[in-house]
């Protein structure tokens, strides 16, 4: 196996599962596509085909397509991705490798779907030079659209499925609006890569982009093993190339466009989406420990009619659980295959709550397959209605109505704990490490290192939906900082779980006028709205707290708590700079919180077990909560 193959960084947790399975034996070289039939009669295809596609540029993409049971021709479903998609059903794949769930693949292939993985340009076995969101993962994805609806073993017509990189293309794709696609399926997206990963609130994400590339390459050992049994000596030299010359254009290389520049809006794929005309079953998950759950707020760009989504608490691989996976059959079953089986019917919006499984709160692939909500809350259609309600920070650490005395809050600013960090230490490299490295639980809350601001315990159960907003006044006796915002439930069995963070550097606290919001405070991240803090003097800065569903029962309290930036999932964050910060409360600078009231429906009895909630951690908690409203 060439050297550049190989992973330079420790991985997250993802699917590095070894399986069982017979490897392929033969396969056929040549200019036409390989037919080998399903050797093992526990493979949920009947037939694998793979070979080349030709599109724009001379290029030629690497695909693979696995055939159910019957005679034919079949609906289609295509993923799409960067990863190993274009090599499915080969003897990595057949040994249980694969970068995305071949589980969801052989549910598919049950229901009478033909399978057909495609890989873009220069990633995998395809030729091509790979362009981080570059415009032709649209342009190459609709022509392998339609050259899969034109194929004698297609119905001609043709689904999108599968999450993250998978999911994200899907709306490249859908943008092109090729003839044949029906329906896409999407799940934890990034169309706003500066924003929703890159430098959420213009705080540099440094170790994300790094981990993606090793997951890219790490991808590619199973490609070039499935490559190797089919006898494919093309994509191997494809692959080669890529490893290499993908070093130039990787995501590594985002990281030199830390501003809003040129360079993104070149990819801005969430004004893309307003072109989307298809069916799309959409899936987030709040605590998405890799790409997170902003997604550019795509979905406010398409039909509601022809919109269905999924929110859940949760992991980035939750798209594998098996409730999502009926619905997306009998979502393709009425869009692709056009049977009236009363899907248009069902509910646009589901809105899972305490979504507990086994393992939590990070559970293996295995584990999310069997996740169940604790309850669901419906609506008709998106944007989900809610009503903002605000509450007031104050000096003596309450969270309160009613704008409070004047008063400050002043802390050095400390990194707050881990949270959901699959790669343990990714810091220091070894156990133990500085303060930012220790986890949820078994983090220090050390003095004077935040300031936390908390609700006294809540008279009536309430559910909060969508992103939030916290309104600071704010000064630091240094000329930059950051800051980190956590949001968190404050159990009365004195638990404290994890509901969901923010960042802002407040030297880019500009807010942009063409996508800020009372909840949702977009900020332009350009070099020319940087603005230096004067020593001492308050500014208004308000941070975007990302999107988060989360019932508070009768008896709990909500808080706040403002730190400096840590490890939250596979995200790791530079330029932290040591700060003494103060929190102005009261008055005309009164700080406050901005959340979105969703309803005050009844929640279950009782409270879940510590541990169970996927993403979403508990710890004792150790800070005083207010008994009662202050005046």
């Amino acid at each position: 196996m060439p050297a550049t193959l190989r992973p330079v960084v420790r991985l997250s947790r993802r699917r590095l599962l070894a399986g069982t399975g017979a490897l392929l034996a033969g396969g056929l070289l040549g200019a036409g596509p390989a037919a080998v039939a399903g050797a093992d009669d526990a493979l949920p295809w009947s037939r694998r085909l793979w070979g080349y596609l030709s599109v724009a540029d001379d290029v030629a993409l690497r695909y693979s397509v696995l055939l159910p049971e019957g005679p034919g021709p079949f609906p289609v479903l295509v993923q799409y991705s960067g990863y190993d998609s274009g090599t499915i059903g080969g003897a990595s794949y057949r040994a249980g490798n694969t970068w995305l769930s071949e589980a969801v693949d052989a549910s598919l292939l049950r229901a009478g779907y033909a399978v057909l993985g495609v890989s873009m340009r220069g990633t995998s076995c395809s030729s091509g030079l790979f362009d981080l969101f570059g415009s032709t993962w649209g342009s190459d994805g609709a022509q392998a659209v339609e050259w899969a609806a034109g194929q004698p073993w297609s119905t001609g017509r043709v689904g999108m499925y599968d999450w993250s990189w998978a999911g994200l293309s899907q709306l490249f794709v859908a943008a092109e609006r090729p003839e044949g696609l029906c329906a896409i399926a999407p799940g934890m997206v990034v169309t706003d890569p500066l924003r929703d990963v890159g430098a959420p609130g213009g705080v540099a994400n440094v170790e994300f982009p790094a981990l993606w590339w090793a997951t890219i390459l790490d991808s590619w050992t199973y490609a070039e093993a499935n490559a190797q049994s089919d006898q494919d000596t093309v994509g191997l030299e494809n692959l080669a190339v890529n490893a290499v010359v993908g070093q130039f254009d990787s995501p590594v290389t985002s990281s030199g466009h830390p501003f809003e520049d040129a360079y993104w809006a070149a990819r801005d794929l969430r004004a893309r989406c307003a072109r989307i005309v298809t069916p799309v079953l959409s899936v987030e998950d709040w605590q998405d420990e890799e790409v997170g759950p902003r997604g550019g707020y795509y979905q406010e760009l398409l039909n509601p009619a022809t919109t269905w989504f999924v929110g859940t608490n949760g992991q980035h691989d939750i798209y594998v659980n098996e409730l999502l996976g009926a619905q997306r059959i009998a979502f393709f079953d009425h869009f692709v295959k056009g049977l009236d089986n009363g899907f248009e019917s069902s509910p646009r919006v589901q809105l899972w709550l305490e979504t507990s499984a086994p393992g939590a709160p990070e559970s293996s692939d295995a584990e999310l397959a069997v996740a169940r909500p604790s309850w669901v809350v419906t609506r008709p259609s998106l944007p989900v209605g809610v009503l903002p309600a605000r509450l007031y920070l104050r000096a003596d650490g309450t969270l309160t109505q009613g704008v409070p005395p004047l008063g400050r809050s002043t802390y050095a600013a400390l990194p707050g704990p881990v949270v959901n960090d699959g790669v343990v230490a990714a810091i220091s490299g070894g156990p133990g490490g500085p303060l930012g490295e220790q986890t949820w639980g078994s983090g220090l809350l050390v003095a004077g290192g935040y300031a936390a601001f908390t609700t006294p315990p809540v008279p009536a159960t309430v559910t909060l939906c969508g992103s939030a907003s916290l309104d600071l006044w704010i000064s630091s006796l240094s000329p930059a900082t950051q800051v980190q915002v956590t949001v968190t439930e404050v159990r009365p069995d004195g638990q404290e779980v994890f509901v969901q963070r923010g960042w802002l550097d407040l030297l880019q606290r500009a807010l942009s006028p063409a996508l800020a919001r009372p909840l949702r405070p977009v900020h332009l991240q350009t070099l020319s709205s940087v603005a230096p803090l004067e020593p001492g003097a308050p500014v208004s800065a308000r941070v975007e707290i990302n999107k988060f569903t989360h019932t508070f029962r009768s008896g709990s309290s909500l808080r706040v708590i403002v730190d400096a930036p840590s490890g939250t999932g596979d995200w790791n964050f530079a330029g932290v700079s040591p700060a003494v910060n103060t929190i102005w409360c009261g008055g005309a600078r009164a700080s406050s919180l901005l959340v979105g009231l969703l309803s005050v429906e009844p929640a279950p009895v009782g409270y879940p077990a510590p541990g169970t909630l996927v993403g979403q951690p508990c710890r004792r908690n150790a800070i005083a909560v207010p008994s009662s409203e202050v005046a």
